[in-house]
């Protein structure tokens, strides 16, 4: 995506400096841009995205995002490009992973609400398999910006990004532990510091997650002992027996009838008096 700064510059051969001359944790690149340069570059990326998932396709926005943050090229848009490198210039990692962590949830709360769950799938195997990379590029840029995507990838904020496509995978496999994500979700959406579409996302699917959850229970209590269905045609989405969900069948009918005879016997207390 950037490339090297370097130049060699063959009509002034006497005042290229010795490499024993050099100070190697020198910054030779140019002046650091101000905070407020900093949140413009980063806004221009948001919008290059937001942009993109409204008008392409999700495989152009993959691989616009691919191409940008992960293969480190040159994407078709110049003032994307330059937004990032300037980025990268700042030599801020914490200003890469706000910008990186945002790009990725702006597409991904997109393709979950166009229900294109693959391509949330594809993009995290692209981050996940950029642990592997090594520096071995000439640009001192590039090499930071892989530098930057390893560390990124053993953060808390990447567990966070793998959960959302972890509960797509298991609840489409059946794994119990779907039932219980929701509850990992939330800290998600309370924490203010998240980007506003990892917040929505997640209360989205926790919220989703805990109606369906409610709706499979209140639908196997009432079908998993029918003389008509078979016990295979019953889906228990809990992890107790059907012994257990008898108990609980029992005390809540005990206590609904306990209920309407306290009702009752309140009915008549207040109409005992009254004349007809």
């Amino acid at each position: 995506m950037v490339e090297s700064l370097s130049t060699n510059n063959n009509n002034h051969p006497n005042h290229t400096p010795k490499q024993d001359d050099i100070n190697k944790e020198d910054i030779t690149e140019p002046e650091l841009p101000k905070q407020e340069s900093i949140q413009r570059y980063q806004e221009v990326i948001y919008q290059f995205f937001f942009k993109g998932v409204k008008e392409n396709y999700p495989e152009t926005v993959f691989l616009d995002f691919k191409q940008l943050f992960i293969s480190c090229e040159m994407t078709a848009n110049l003032e994307v490009n330059k937004a990032l490198l300037e980025i990268i210039l700042h030599n801020d990692y914490q200003v890469f992973a706000n910008t990186f962590k945002r790009s990725c949830y702006i597409v991904i709360n997109n393709w979950y609400s166009q229900r294109n769950l693959n391509y949330i799938t594809k993009l995290i195997k692209i981050i996940d398999n950029s642990k592997t990379k090594t520096n071995n590029s000439f640009s001192k840029l590039v090499n930071r910006q892989i530098n930057w995507l390893v560390i990124f990838i053993k953060s808390d904020d990447y567990n966070q990004l793998k959960l959302f496509n972890e509960i797509n995978s298991n609840a489409k496999r059946g794994y119990w532990s779907s039932r219980y994500a929701s509850y990992l979700l939330v800290p998600q959406y309370l924490d203010h510091k998240n980007p506003i579409e990892q917040r929505k996302i997640a209360i989205d699917i926790a919220n989703q997650l805990t109606e369906k959850f409610t709706f499979d229970l209140a639908r196997y209590t009432v079908h998993y002992n029918s003389p008509v269905l078979k016990p295979e045609d019953t889906y228990n989405p809990t992890n107790i027996g059907n012994e257990v969900i008898d108990i609980i069948k029992k005390i809540e009918s005990k206590q609904l009838w306990s209920n309407y005879n306290y009702q009752a016997r309140i009915f008549v207390k207040q109409i005992k008096n009254l004349n007809y």
